[in-house]
């Protein structure tokens, strides 16, 4: 499956849709840019469900964020996705939860990411920027039918937090 993420330039509020490579919309994203609190990323399916709620926590160096699944209560996260320690031509991501954990790789420039699960190895995803574009566009692409879309999409969502997001 592959999912198609473009955001719109200007917004004090990231809203958007994600759609499948036919065009076909899959999740709804609603973002906040806050100044003095924690960032908050909302997934909506297209029911208008929230299948995911990210929020970050308070950290001097690297991103932390606490994923939670608003259908079995918002009271404990259910994963946590964080920023690796990385060398200087890699960027490393780790998300955690009951299921195990995903490694997420990617060049220091941050257009390809590989996402594999840490036990196996095995390819999970791929996440390719596209160059030249106005507004940033990610193509997802999920290899594992057996990864859940809206996890997969939180992690390029927060990769193109961290290294892409001007706005």
């Amino acid at each position: 499956m592959k999912l198609i993420i473009k955001q719109k330039y200007f917004s004090f509020r990231d809203k958007f849709t994600i759609t499948d490579e036919n065009g076909q919309p899959w999740f709804y994203v609603e973002g906040n840019i806050p100044f003095f609190s924690r960032k908050k990323i909302h997934i909506y399916d297209m029911n208008n469900n929230e299948v995911l709620f990210l929020q970050s926590r308070f950290t001097f160096l690297f991103m932390k964020f606490d994923f939670f699944r608003p259908a079995s209560g918002m009271d404990q996260p259910i994963g946590l996705f964080k920023e690796k320690m990385h060398f200087p031509f890699t960027r490393r991501f780790r998300y955690s939860d009951e299921n195990g954990e995903i490694a997420i790789s990617g060049s220091f420039i941050g257009y390809n990411w590989k996402i594999k699960d840490a036990a196996t190895k095995a390819l999970c995803g791929t996440l390719n920027k596209k160059f030249f574009r106005i507004a940033d566009t990610y193509t997802l692409d999920i290899t594992d039918d057996t990864k859940d879309p809206a996890l997969m999409l939180a992690f390029a969502l927060l990769i193109d937090l961290r290294h892409h997001s001007g706005h």
